[in-house]
């Protein structure tokens, strides 16, 4: 596959950034690939596919749900290591283009991991991995990750959330368009298993 370059607006001062076709490409396959291996081997998924044909609709969001969270947690370990995809989109600035806050290593490793037990918690809310606790209070996790998606999505009115103030950086039309809606649906649907099953 060529190395198709893509410019996309970085900042308030229209400075440009590459993203190359193949690197998101090579993200999608990995993606994929750790979808499958969860789907596969995480819990009792013995009949595989043929679950997606059979199973209830609770299911099916919950299983989209966690492959979301692993997504998200396997691009924060992703930073960790020193990847660049798609990390000057990911941080907030200011009015002048400057970052609000440089996160730390240790910091990303922590929101990744913090993201990877929201997913096992999924798995085990809904009865596909076993977890050393009752599921009462796997049920009030899921309501307390519903309400931090909510926090997310509300933000803190100025750089950050759907009711943020500034929107003329990089980082604030993704968040318009792709991270908050994100946060909402992750929020609005660990609130409907969370109460429905």
């Amino acid at each position: 596959m060529s190395n198709i370059a893509i410019p996309i607006e970085a900042s308030v001062h229209h400075s440009k950034c590459l993203f190359t076709v193949t690197n998101y490409m090579q993200f999608v396959y990995m993606s994929a690939a750790a979808a499958i291996f969860c789907f596969k081997y995480i819990g009792n998924f013995s009949y595989g596919y043929l679950l997606l044909y059979i199973c209830p609709m609770e299911f099916i969001l919950s299983f989209i749900v966690t492959i979301a969270l692993f997504s998200l947690a396997f691009i924060h370990f992703f930073w960790a290591m020193g990847g660049k995809w798609a990390i000057n989109a990911a941080i907030p600035t200011d009015l002048n283009g400057r970052k609000l806050f440089n996160p730390s290593r240790q910091g990303t490793i922590f929101v990744g991991f913090g993201l990877l037990l929201f997913a096992l918690i999924n798995l085990g809310f809904m009865g596909s991995l076993a977890m050393p606790f009752d599921s009462i209070y796997l049920r009030y996790c899921m309501y307390g990750i519903a309400v931090i998606f909510f926090l997310r999505f509300i933000g803190e009115f100025k750089y950050v959330g759907a009711f943020k103030k500034f929107k003329q950086s990089a980082f604030a039309s993704r968040d318009s368009y792709i991270y908050s809606p994100l946060s909402l649906f992750l929020s609005l649907s660990h609130m409907a298993l969370a109460a429905l099953v």
